[in-house]
């Protein structure tokens, strides 16, 4: 039962409305209670936690080998030459020598992994967190990808709620456990990502939405059930897309699309400096992705059901069965019930 389906209550008699608007309230809570007594509710709370620390501490630990601190990294992209005494250091000439079209984009050798290899390793983590927890949580280890999941009806809002509590606590941990066996003269600011030194934070926030809003998307168009065209893994899938939006939105927003990124090492290093822009881009941009593909491209939609919800506020739902005498091709209702693990992760190919 979707909360839109309050709006296709009868209205022929003034009694009719409450009644059915209670109907559809207790079906609406029996439905979060049941998945709450699930068996497997708390194991798959257990493992958006586990996995939050394990994103925190690989994805924020991709450390300096010498010189620099974590949130110090050389940009493969920054459309920023270095200078020439960075690049008479890193190849031992002197900088007056030093033409400036020999100063390249190269970082030298006792620099941090690049944006580059920063991206790449972001997305093989994801790539194999989703591999090992697909079939327990859904794998979201990312508010954004839950509640994308929620407004498409993919997941309920009880296991949206506690799984971002787990989140946050596992980016914490995650955070403590990294700073606790870094040496003090690399911890710098604990891999917080901030903005570009000449970007707003309303950019920031619009960098961060669109991102948030590709990444949910794309996972909502894979895990339809109705698709039989999309072959290959999906976890490496999703594993290319978060290197994309790394590379992307690095020199902008900082590209985390991901609030728990920055909320475990703000909150150990205290520093909250402009931290809002990523809950707010992310949350509303992973909204909007699942919202979008759910509501006008998924496989269920006709283009009349399509034409009649954006019309009339019906539930495709109601919308299908009144097609039904009809002959028109059907939606197909998603089921009330919950799946094992609570989320719809897996599609039949």
């Amino acid at each position: 039962m979707s909360l839109h389906s309050l709006h296709s209550t009868p209205r022929d008699t003034a009694e009719a409305r409450p009644n059915t608007v209670q109907t559809a309230c207790r079906r609406l809570m029996a439905q979060e209670f049941e998945d709450l007594r699930s068996g497997n509710f708390w194991r798959a709370v257990v493992a958006e936690f586990l996995g939050c620390v394990l994103l925190i501490y690989f994805c924020v630990g991709i450390c300096p080998r010498k010189s620099l601190k974590f949130g110090e990294f050389y940009s493969l992209i920054n459309h920023t030459k270095l200078t020439r005494e960075a690049h008479a250091e890193a190849t031992g000439s002197s900088k007056d020598g030093v033409d400036d079209d020999d100063v390249s984009y190269r970082a030298p050798d006792d620099s941090p992994s690049n944006l580059l290899e920063a991206a790449l390793a972001v997305g093989f983590f994801f790539a194999a967190m989703l591999s090992a927890l697909m079939a327990v949580s859904g794998a979201h280890i990312n508010p954004a990808v839950s509640i994308g999941l929620l407004v498409a009806r993919h997941c309920s809002f009880v296991r949206f709620f506690f799984y971002v509590i787990a989140q946050c606590a596992g980016a914490i941990t995650g955070a403590a456990l990294l700073k606790a066996v870094t040496p003090e003269s690399k911890i710098g600011n604990l891999g917080i990502l901030l903005p570009a030194k000449d970007v707003s934070s309303s950019q920031a926030v619009m960098a961060e939405f669109i991102i948030s809003f590709f990444l949910l998307f794309c996972v909502v168009a894979m895990i339809d059930k109705g698709r039989t065209d999309v072959q290959g893994s999906i976890p490496f899938i999703v594993g290319i897309i978060v290197s994309m939006n790394v590379i992307y939105a690095a020199n902008m927003s900082g590209g985390t699309m991901n609030p728990i990124r920055n909320f475990g090492p703000a909150v150990i290093t205290g520093n909250m400096d402009r931290h809002w822009i990523f809950w707010v881009g992310p949350m509303l941009g992973g909204a909007a992705g699942g919202l979008l593909y759910d509501r006008v491209f998924s496989t269920g939609v006709t283009p009349s059901s399509l034409r009649k919800s954006c019309l009339s506020r019906n539930t495709y739902a109601s919308i299908a069965s009144e097609e039904e005498g009809n002959g028109d091709i059907l939606l197909q209702e998603k089921p009330s019930s919950l799946k094992k693990d609570g989320i719809e992760s897996e599609r039949e190919v």
